[in-house]
């Protein structure tokens, strides 16, 4: 997060990582990129 204090990003990481480690954000970025390379989505995601 450009601009912003290490300890400020990293609550907001908490905040937007529903379960396991990965920001939700981003793991829907990698649904939709892995469905848009394959034409279709996996289980691993």
């Amino acid at each position: 997060m450009a601009g912003c204090d290490a300890d400020i990003a990293s609550a907001t990481l908490q905040n937007v990582t529903d379960t396991g480690k990965v920001p939700e954000a981003l793991r829907l970025a990698h649904l939709i990129g892995s469905a848009m390379k394959t034409g279709e989505s996996s289980q691993r995601a």
